[in-house]
């Protein structure tokens, strides 16, 4: 039996679409010669937006299917060509836009342009007004694709896995996590938890940590101005409740509740002698 995700692939089986995918492409080409690494990458990718429940649109910008933004083997199945134009000889580059489910006011392009053996991956989200909505990723596709003359499809593939992590760990699955959280709804993300369920997990760093992850977007930062957590660090670290209460300590008591921040915070005083 086939593998259902690009990321369970072997050197003798990959999954039926990606296969189908593969065998429409040669057979519109000339030859399956004029197949190249980049052609195949961008075949990949697009495969693995559908696997993050995004779905292709048409040049009109209206999406061929409504199905939900999550996983969906009948929408793998659904989708056995490459979208109209989304190869540009002419400028040597790659664009195919999806919508995720019913959010269509973020339409998400996916633009691959290839840089002498790199190829360089941006996934840009439009209509968001403060959120990121840029990603950007450096691939080899010679890593990945290392037989594409091949005529026994799975042979022409390698390091699947490898890709499949990379490429949903830093644009498919960052830029789903933003339209989510930006609709109010709960994903497998911090952004996307509770805010109750964020201070509990945020409660578990270091200090240092803590004011590293507050940098991270706005809503983290936000966060960090939460009195209740920083009050929660106070009794942890310094053993007092209150700012004045700290400041008021002899200094024996505040130099130890020092050494302690000192520790939590992974910054270890190196004693000299």
């Amino acid at each position: 039996m086939n593998p259902t995700v690009i990321e369970e692939s072997s050197e003798k089986r990959i999954p039926n679409n990606l296969e189908t995918l593969v065998k429409s492409l040669e057979g519109s080409q000339e030859s399956s010669s004029s197949t190249n690494k980049s052609d195949l990458v961008a075949v990949l990718l697009y495969v693995l937006m559908i696997e993050t429940g995004y779905s292709p649109v048409n040049a009109d910008r209206t999406s061929s299917c409504s199905y939900d933004h999550g996983f969906s083997i009948h929408k793998l199945n659904h989708f056995c060509s490459m979208p109209a134009n989304w190869k540009n000889i002419h400028k040597n580059s790659y664009e195919m836009c999806f919508v995720l489910g019913k959010f269509t006011q973020y339409p998400c392009r996916l633009l691959l342009i290839p840089l002498d053996d790199v190829l360089i991956i941006n996934l840009i989200v439009s209509n968001l007004a403060q959120e990121r909505n840029r990603y950007t990723l450096g691939i080899q596709p010679s890593k990945y694709v290392v037989n594409p003359t091949s005529s026994f499809i799975p042979a022409k593939f390698s390091n699947l896995k490898d890709l499949s992590v990379k490429f949903k760990n830093n644009l498919s699955h960052p830029a789903r996590s933003v339209i989510l959280t930006k609709e109010g709804i709960l994903n497998a993300s911090l952004l996307g938890i509770p805010d109750e369920v964020k201070i509990k997990v945020l409660k578990y760093l270091k200090v240092s940590d803590f004011v590293k992850v507050s940098v991270v977007c706005r809503d983290l930062y936000a966060m960090s101005e939460e009195q209740a957590l920083w009050r929660y660090f106070l009794v942890r670290d310094f053993m007092c409740e209150d700012v004045a209460d700290l400041v008021n300590q002899p200094g024996d008591l505040l130099m130890n509740g020092h050494r302690k921040w000192r520790k939590s915070s992974g910054c270890d005083e190196t004693l000299t002698h």
